[in-house]
């Protein structure tokens, strides 16, 4: 076993768990990481992400949990959404972006983290407070459900076992849908290269799916602006003004309190 993967517990729950080669999310208690980071700005290697314990409730001012593959554990003051979103924050991808991509593919809420290699996705384990617990989705090798409710044994990649609070099917639909929003990322990304390749030949017909995320994604974007601003917009008339600013025309000034 890698011997970074337990580094940060103290030493009698490390013991434990390098017995039993499983760690039980579900019972996992500050007290049991002995190790802290300071500070709001962490560098961690979200390629090697297996969780992120939400400790909100417990009202303690370290209340999130990480746990990486490279880097064991350790404990931060830092929100877990707060992780997930500063991670997100220095990607090429944003919330808007992956909220649009899901509505065209027809993917349900709440929505995964997918930055290329950094898959995650929130689970039903300690969401409270409006925080979540999140899963490194590339670290899963398999999914067992177990005999008590809502708890699934997970056979990480790494070889060692994990339990947390949540089902099977949910997993594996969740699991899924990231899935599902990295190739439309690398299917947009590999059209864009396509489109745009100096020395190419020939015409590469518009994908209809690509498209309408294109489309969408400035139309919900306007409407989000301008409803943010206390207008009350229509819909058609956020598409209308979108449309002519992406084609560059009627570029006189338009009265929304008209």
């Amino acid at each position: 076993m890698n011997n970074a993967l337990l580094h940060g517990l103290t030493e009698d729950y490390r013991a434990t768990v390098a017995k039993i080669g499983e760690v039980d999310l579900t019972k996992l208690q500050l007290i049991n990481v002995e190790r802290f980071i300071p500070g709001t700005n962490l560098e961690m290697d979200w390629e090697s992400l297996i969780f992120i314990k939400n400790f909100r409730r417990t009202n303690e001012r370290h209340n999130t949990v990480v746990w990486t593959e490279k880097d064991g554990f350790f404990r931060t003051e830092m929100t877990s959404d707060g992780l997930v979103n500063q991670r997100m924050n220095a990607g090429t991808q944003n919330w808007h972006e992956i909220q649009t991509i899901a509505e065209v593919i027809g993917i349900q809420m709440p929505l995964p983290l997918v930055l290329g290699k950094t898959m995650a996705i929130k689970t039903s384990e300690n969401k409270s407070g409006n925080h979540f617990s999140w899963l490194g989705v590339h670290a899963v090798s398999n999914l067992n459900k177990m005999s008590e409710d809502n708890r699934v044994r997970i056979l990480l990649h790494c070889g060692m076992k994990a339990v947390i609070e949540d089902r099977v099917s949910r997993l594996t639909k969740k699991m899924f849908e990231a899935h599902e929003v990295l190739r439309f990322q690398q299917e947009r990304h590999a059209f864009a290269i396509q489109q745009n390749t100096p020395d190419h030949s020939g015409y590469y017909p518009p994908q209809a799916r690509i498209m309408e995320f294109e489309v969408r994604l400035y139309i919900s974007f306007a409407l989000k602006l301008i409803r943010k601003t206390g207008f009350d917009i229509r819909t058609n008339e956020a598409e209308k003004l979108t449309v002519d600013i992406l084609q560059n025309k009627n570029q006189r000034l338009e009265h929304l309190d008209d």
